[in-house]
């Protein structure tokens, strides 16, 4: 016999039970799932990917942010926007921080010296893209929304207004990274965009 439930067919007097609502039988849950439950916490299972923390040396990323932080720390006196100047701008240090390091690794690892070009896809307030065109990485950011501060970065910081519908004329094969620092609806989309 059959109990069918919230379009969910279950046959009776196996593993579930139900009473309009299907529910695992206790004897399920303690023979099988406790035991897979206790089997997999014990597991000694290799993660296939590196840790985020574990592709830069934190010494170098260290001291890195510390000279990208008193370079860009002016910028925190003669921010414009509504936001919390310190917030945004160390935040960017360091993301910018943690590509360059990772963006310098690359090359050696590849055995290249042009460094790496980028855009970043809801750029936002423009800061990272600012900091990384100023440490020599050819990039543009864009966003639907220009901001007051892109006219205190000067030429050197490509900043563009404009959306950007995914399809196939924004795969953006002319660059190497594609970051996302605000992407925000357009985030789901940015692997999408890097399969090119």
């Amino acid at each position: 016999m059959c109990i069918s439930s919230s379009s969910i067919t279950v046959k009776e007097n196996e593993r579930w039970h139900s009473d309009g609502i299907v529910y695992p039988k206790p004897s399920w849950l303690g023979e099988e799932l406790l035991s897979k439950l206790a089997r997999w916490a014990v597991e000694n299972r290799k993660s296939e990917f590196k840790s985020t923390l574990s592709l830069v040396s934190v010494l170098r990323y260290s001291k890195m942010y510390q000279e990208l932080k008193e370079k860009y720390r002016d910028m925190v006196k003669v921010w414009p926007e509504v936001t919390d100047p310190e917030k945004f701008v160390y935040e960017d240090v360091a993301i910018a921080t943690y590509l360059l390091i990772l963006w310098e690794e690359e090359r050696v690892e590849r055995g290249v010296t042009t460094k790496q070009s980028f855009v970043d896809l809801g750029c936002g307030n423009g800061l990272l893209v600012h900091i990384l065109s100023n440490e020599g990485h050819p990039g543009r950011g864009i966003d639907v929304r220009r901001r007051k501060i892109w006219d205190m970065y000067g030429p050197q910081t490509q900043l563009e207004e404009g959306s950007i519908t995914p399809s196939d004329k924004t795969l953006f094969p002319d660059v190497d990274w594609l970051i996302g620092n605000h992407s925000d609806e357009l985030t789901p989309w940015i692997p999408v965009i890097a399969a090119r």
